[in-house]
């Protein structure tokens, strides 16, 4: 119904701007022959304000349809979650509309990173070396693989100790992305405090046109996200095909689990970036069960959406 609405009122509008291009062209083949050009030029000025007409048409309605997609994201994810207790962010990137959208039942969404920041590590070091992933050594490699597709913590700590000396250096990256709500821990890679939307930021940074490392890098990147052992296939992935992930999982107190899932669905009917982060599960295994149900539902609205955008 809402769709129908919008496109009611776009070609109200185009009907309007249609015939006001008639009467200019009506106008144009019956000259009133006014000296100095008068006609012409007010013929230039009418023909302008049409384009102008014709831009604020097309404006308004992209703003129609990116609101639209962002009222039924949200709708449908307080129909899902308005009673979830456990404290969970998610935002997404819909490549389609260029919308950035984000749901939260916590009311400052700062969430401790695990392993997710594995990806901004690798990110970082990459973009240190003046010849990225070629001036990486064998072994460097193997762990950086290990890193990634397998989760191994040692092999990170090792990348940050020698490769960025420093756990406060990964805030070089996360300044550069404009991730304002990110902040390193001099301790630990994964306790860095992040939300949702800075994750996607950061997802977008190696999916965009204009990566923030050099195109051989982000290459690289995306083979070993799109390679996570099958184990470790969880989370943001569900339902989807086409999908580059990384997940993080992490026991604190030894009693509740924050579990986190970043990545990127780049299926045709569905083209997106995604994270979502959660924390007081009363174990791994919830921690999951809570991730996918909403990576599965999100996968299927943006597919909805989508395949209704293109039968409008």
């Amino acid at each position: 119904m809402n769709n129908k609405i919008i496109n009611s009122k776009v070609l109200l509008l185009g009907i309007i701007m249609m015939s006001s291009w008639f009467m200019i062209i009506f106008k144009t083949h019956s000259p009133t022959h006014e000296p100095g050009g008068i006609e012409v030029d007010e013929t230039i000025s009418e023909v302008k304000q049409l384009v102008d007409m014709e831009q604020i048409i097309i404006n308004l309605a992209k703003k129609q349809q990116d609101e639209h997609f962002t009222n039924q994201m949200m709708k449908m994810w307080q129909a899902l979650l308005e009673d979830e207790t456990t404290k969970f962010d998610v935002a997404i990137y819909d490549e389609k509309t260029h919308n950035y959208v984000t749901f939260s039942n916590k009311e400052v969404p700062h969430f401790y990173t695990a392993s997710i920041a594995k990806v901004g590590v690798l990110m970082e070091v990459l973009a240190l070396d003046e010849k990225g992933v070629s001036g990486l050594s064998v072994q460097e490699k193997n762990n950086a693989n290990l890193m990634i597709t397998k989760s191994n913590n040692e092999v990170t700590h090792q990348f940050v100790k020698q490769r960025l000396g420093s756990y406060l250096e990964i805030d070089h990256l996360f300044d550069s992305l404009g991730m304002e709500d990110t902040k390193a821990n001099k301790e630990t890679w994964g306790l860095i405090q992040t939300d949702a939307l800075d994750q996607v930021k950061l997802i977008n940074a190696i999916f965009s046109q204009q990566p923030y490392n050099r195109s051989e890098d982000v290459s690289y990147i995306k083979q070993l996200m799109a390679n996570v052992d099958k184990e470790q296939r969880w989370g943001v992935s569900k339902n989807a095909t086409d999908v580059y992930l990384k997940n993080g999982w992490l026991s604190l107190d030894g009693q509740t689990w924050l579990v986190n899932s970043i990545g990127k669905i780049n299926d045709p009917q569905a083209n997106y970036s995604i994270a979502v982060l959660t924390e007081g599960n009363k174990s791994f295994n919830d921690g999951i069960r809570l991730i996918e149900t909403i990576a599965g539902a999100t996968y299927n609205e943006i597919t909805k959406l989508t395949a209704g955008e293109e039968m409008n």
